[in-house]
């Protein structure tokens, strides 16, 4: 939303159920004193017990009712994106618990994201993905960094799905070119479904210059044209949230338009800076 709203450049249309919406469901089911006092009676020591606990939680999330002012926002949402839509709305509904990105700590791949998910399904997608905050991996992890289950609470991106002709990631520094003390936006490109890999990298200015293509197979995922265009979306992006940004991005089979889907800050330049300063 910020993306698209304040730094203008193209995102898609979607809307976030925050924490706030997390916090009433867990009140109005009575959830949150009940798996707090089933997480402070559980030894999570016991790989057993924690099995155990995190069988038990998911199922408490995945049967507990819903707000029906919180039901009612979100099918109201879904409608607003589907009225918006031409052809078959489909959606992607992506975890973001709150300290996911913090420094010292990573929860990449811990928490689920589905994608694909029919309109009607939304409500019962939004549960599951609640409900994998208490996967086993994840309340390891809080609980070997000392992280309060009440301090992770979960909100959701809605996002319509884009029928994505490539995709990839672009970081607006790129961190193997920083250890040689030089600037660079690097971008990764997948053209299709496929597994190969294609790389370009452009010079850190306005407008930024390609220096360097890598393609892995005959036919490149995007145009040179298209590579400076989405190089150019992540130097601004840097600009705007004033640090080096790791950005998920696709180009629209349709459309032909490059979108973004998710831009966060790119940690790991500070340690190759270090490291640098070392040698």
């Amino acid at each position: 939303g910020e993306v698209a709203a304040h730094a203008g450049l193209p995102a898609p249309d979607g809307f976030a159920v925050t924490v706030a919406a997390y916090y009433r469901f867990m009140e109005y089911s009575g959830l949150r004193e009940e798996l707090s006092r089933r997480i402070q009676a559980t030894d999570m020591q016991s790989l057993d017990a924690v099995f155990s606990l995190s069988a038990a939680l998911q199922q408490a999330v995945l049967a507990a009712p819903l707000p029906p002012e919180l039901e009612k926002a979100m099918t109201e949402q879904v409608a607003v994106i589907q009225a918006r839509t031409e052809g078959e709305l489909l959606l992607a509904l992506r975890s973001s618990a709150v300290g996911e990105d913090a420094l010292g700590v990573t929860f990449a791949g811990q928490y689920r994201s589905e994608l694909n998910v029919p309109p009607e399904e939304v409500c019962e997608v939004w549960k599951e993905i609640v409900a994998s905050k208490y996967a086993v991996t994840a309340m390891s992890y809080r609980f070997q960094h000392g992280i309060p289950d009440d301090a992770a609470p979960m909100s959701v991106g809605v996002l319509a799905m884009v029928p994505s002709a490539a995709g990839g990631v672009v970081y607006s520094r790129d961190p193997v070119a920083a250890a040689r003390g030089e600037e660079r936006v690097v971008i990764n490109a997948v053209p299709g479904l496929a597994k190969a890999v294609d790389v370009f990298a452009f010079s850190h200015e306005h407008p930024p210059r390609l220096l360097r293509k890598d393609l892995a197979g005959r036919k490149s995922s995007l145009t040179d044209a298209q590579a400076a265009e989405l190089a150019q979306m992540a130097l601004a992006l840097e600009e705007y949230y004033a640090e080096p940004q790791d950005v998920e991005w696709a180009l629209d089979a349709r459309t032909g338009r490059l979108t973004v889907l998710q831009s966060r800050p790119l940690h790991g330049l500070e340690a190759v800076a270090a490291a640098d300063a070392a040698q």
